[in-house]
C-alpha cells in the first residue's frame, strides 16, 4: 500500500487540491497568446470526498480513495485531440494555486 507523510495527508482535500475542473482539447497547436480560441471543451469533473467531512477533517477511507485516484471518463464521443488544458473552477481550499499529482490520459489512437 502507498503511504502518505503526515503532510501530504494534511493536504488532501485542502488548499490547492482541485476540486471542480474542465477538460479541453485541441488538435492544433495552441495559440501562444493563451486564448481559448481552437480549443473544445470535452468534459467537467469534480472530485469527490467519501466521508463529505469540512476540510481538514479525513477520515480513513478519504486517504485511501485519494491514494488510489480518481478515474474520470470521457464520453464514447469525444473528439481525438492532441492537446489537453485544465482550466480549474475551484479547489478544496478556495485558493487561487493549485496542486496536480498526476493526470495519465489512455485510449485508442485513430
Amino acid at each position: 500500500p502507498t503511504r502518505r507523510s503526515s503532510l501530504t495527508a494534511n493536504m488532501i482535500y485542502n488548499a490547492g487540491s482541485i476540486k471542480k475542473y474542465e477538460i479541453w482539447g485541441s488538435s492544433s497547436i495552441p495559440s501562444s497568446d493563451g486564448s481559448w480560441a481552437g480549443w473544445i471543451k470535452l468534459m467537467d469533473c469534480e472530485a469527490k470526498k467519501p466521508s463529505g467531512l469540512p476540510i481538514g477533517t479525513n477520515t480513513n477511507d478519504d486517504v485511501l480513495y485519494a491514494n488510489a485516484g480518481e478515474d474520470f471518463t470521457f464520453p464514447m464521443n469525444t473528439p481525438p485531440v492532441r492537446y489537453i488544458r485544465i482550466k480549474t473552477l475551484e479547489t478544496w481550499g478556495k485558493v487561487d494555486y493549485v496542486f496536480i499529482n498526476e493526470f495519465t490520459f489512455w485510449g485508442q489512437v485513430q
